[in-house]
């Protein structure tokens, strides 16, 4: 906590020019050093993506005035061994990154909020740092991945530089001529994974199967609470469902809903589900296409009014879940169309608030607010036009116009002016902020920028501003449970908790450079487990937020994450993954045959895969796009697992 406010300002201007000598050496600015000690202006938002970022005043373009520089009497031994100057550039901007969220930390206090005038300044310098750190301006950017600079970092080293297993039998047979793995150079490269399941790390006999184990995970106290206990030990019964590729999730306490599009990215469905029944269940689950003409990417469920919403570029569709009686036929819930909302100048995530009687949508400038108790629907049926309605041979690449529905739908009630900083960029993610906070407040990451902000959307007004991001946020979640806490996950493989009261994370976990699009965090009696969806590591991973270690791996059939989602009330973890192991029409691709594994007959593993069937107690490939659902109960049976 900061003592000395005025110690921490003149710490901050000289980090600033700590940075900004360091940006001038490498861009080689012509422009003499400002004495004035203030943080950098804000770089001008482009719309074509981060390669076209500009840094201000970048300097001489030109490579053959490098070396001319009058003050630089060692021109020439540098020319002969740039790669120093390159990773004494990277190395000097990771120390000025630390070093400020070092002095976030230390400069918080009731005064220094995250949304001070003291924290915006250094969140402007993190987002200078930022995209200096990725510019091209003098050719090749300092980084692909920035190292994890946020401070309280949980480091995971079990999968050595990353490769999958394929890749890794292939680098064996150009090195050694044979694909054993039972080589010196497993341990760096691949880490535990070339060792088998073993048997013995099983902490009960209700752990699943397939969920693996981390050696010397910390003693379960006797004292712990079931709850708790039966999370650690994966206790857990895991049931699936087939949804389409690039799936995208969202859940409320009695459903779990899933936006999923055809293998050409249009033709989207929605799949609901209800939270007390496992997916295997057939009358657990509801599929229907959604109407939409464009992929759908957007999906949110509002509990209060049994709505859930998706929407593609233009439209925003809603539906309403309806219990059936155990007595009928088929699913236990049915879906009816309730709107339809017209967001053609509006084009990011969907949101709500009020108790779900309000929808929002931010575009570039605004953020379009829709009254749901005051709008058209479509009627006791489903079928009623809402709005104009569409001419269906003038949409372009529709293969086919009939799944489309036509109402072009209701306009936005009002439109509300966003500030200047986040109108410079679009809203990618966001999330209800968290209980603590203002009830219309978001949490928000940007398209193709690095800030992560409290904006309150009554007004358009930012609340805060948190630091420690190294790459694009790709997804934000908070929880009912945890007032004060809310997750981001980012293009760099780091998720960060945060706690609203403080600029920088209270933790992050770290396993290995991937996009991470899905986290959720568990609740148990105060003690918080992590659970993190991988992309490239093909799995979800639990977390011990306390010792910042992480406790085992749960399988996903090798499957990508694309989605999180924690139910407290059914203690259920659910996962939305997309299988990059089949082509277009769903079939596996690249496959050999099983290993090592008895009854194996005709069953075959993705060469590509970045486990081998030994990982897991049970050797479980999806083989196509999936939903899971994984059960966590004091007795569950561990034989329960799909297919």
């Amino acid at each position: 906590m900061a003592d000395n406010p005025q110690l921490i300002t003149d710490r901050l201007d000289a980090l600033t020019r700590r940075f900004n000598a360091v940006k001038r050496v490498w861009l080689e600015e012509d422009d003499e050093p400002t004495s004035e000690p203030s943080a950098e202006e804000p770089v001008e938002e482009q719309d074509d993506g981060p390669e076209a970022l500009e840094v201000e005043d970048a300097g001489d373009d030109d490579p053959s005035a490098w070396e001319d520089e009058e003050d630089n009497p060692g021109a020439e031994e540098e020319e002969e061994e740039p790669e120093d100057d390159f990773d004494g550039t990277k190395e000097e901007v990771s120390v000025c990154l630390r070093e400020l969220c070092s002095l976030a930390r230390e400069a918080y206090a009731p005064d220094n909020s995250p949304g001070s005038t003291l924290i915006k300044r250094m969140a402007d310098l993190e987002d200078s740092m930022v995209k200096f750190a990725f510019t091209t301006e003098v050719g090749e950017a300092l980084f692909d991945y920035i190292p994890a600079y946020c401070g309280n970092v949980g480091e995971d080293k079990s999968v050595g530089i990353g490769i999958d297993m394929g890749a890794f039998e292939e680098l064996l047979k150009l090195t050694i001529g044979r694909s054993t793995i039972k080589t010196d150079m497993t341990d760096e490269v691949i880490g535990d994974r070339g060792r088998p399941y073993d048997p013995a790390s099983v902490p009960s006999t209700h752990s699943s199967p397939l969920a693996r184990f981390r050696p010397n995970n910390p003693p379960i106290q006797d004292g712990c609470p079931e709850r708790e206990r039966v999370l650690r030990e994966a206790r857990t019964e895991i049931s699936s469902f087939p949804v389409g590729p690039s799936s995208r999730l969202a859940s409320s306490a009695s459903v779990i809903a899933v936006v999923h599009n055809d293998a050409k990215g249009r033709n989207a469905s929605l799949t609901a589900a209800l939270t007390t029944r496992p997916l295997s269940d057939e009358r657990a689950a509801c599929t229907i296409q959604t109407g939409l003409e464009g992929a759908a990417s957007e999906v949110l469920v509002d509990e209060y009014e049994h709505r859930i919403a998706v929407a593609d570029r233009s439209r925003i569709k809603t539906f309403k879940w309806v219990d059936a009686p155990d007595t009928t036929a088929g699913s236990n819930m049915s879906l009816l169309p309730l709107n339809t909302l017209d967001t053609s100048e509006v084009s990011g995530p969907i949101g709500s608030m009020a108790n779900g009687s309000i929808i929002l949508r931010p575009g570039k400038k605004t953020v379009a607010v829709w009254n749901m108790d005051k709008i058209a629907t479509h009627g006791p049926n489903g079928t009623k036009i809402v709005g104009k309605k569409l001419n269906l041979e003038e949409l372009e690449d529709i293969d086919e116009t009939a799944a489309v529905e036509p109402s072009s739908g209701s306009k936005p009630n009002r439109m509300i002016r966003l500030e200047a900083d986040i109108a410079r960029a679009r809203i990618k993610t966001w999330a209800n902020a968290p209980l603590a906070l203002s009830r219309t407040s978001f949490i928000c990451g940007f398209q193709d920028e690095f800030r992560c902000m409290q904006v309150d959307m009554e007004t358009g007004k930012i609340g805060g501003r948190y630091i420690g991001h190294g790459a694009a946020i790709t997804s934000i979640g908070s929880y009912a449970d945890d007032p004060h806490s809310f997750l981001t996950t980012a293009r760099d493989g780091v998720v960060r908790l945060y706690d609203v009261r403080q600029p920088t994370p209270s933790f992050a976990a770290y396993t290995t450079d991937e996009t991470v699009l899905g986290a959720a965090l568990a609740s148990c009696d105060g003690q918080p487990l992590l659970f993190v969806g991988g992309t490239k590591t093909e799995l979800v991973t639990c977390w011990d937020v306390r010792s910042r270690k992480p406790l085992y791996e749960l399988s996903t059939g090798n499957n990508q994450v694309t989605g999180l989602a924690w139910n407290s009330s059914a203690q259920c973890l659910y996962a939305a993954t997309s299988c990059p192991h089949v082509d277009a029409q769903g079939n596996p691709i690249e496959t050999r045959k099983l290993r090592n594994v008895q009854n194996a007959g005709a069953r075959k593993w993705p060469k590509k895969a970045f486990h081998n069937e030994k990982f897991f107690g049970a050797p479980y490939d999806a083989s196509g796009h999936r939903l899971y659902r994984y059960a966590f109960k004091p007795s569950a049976a561990a034989s329960i697992i799909p297919t």
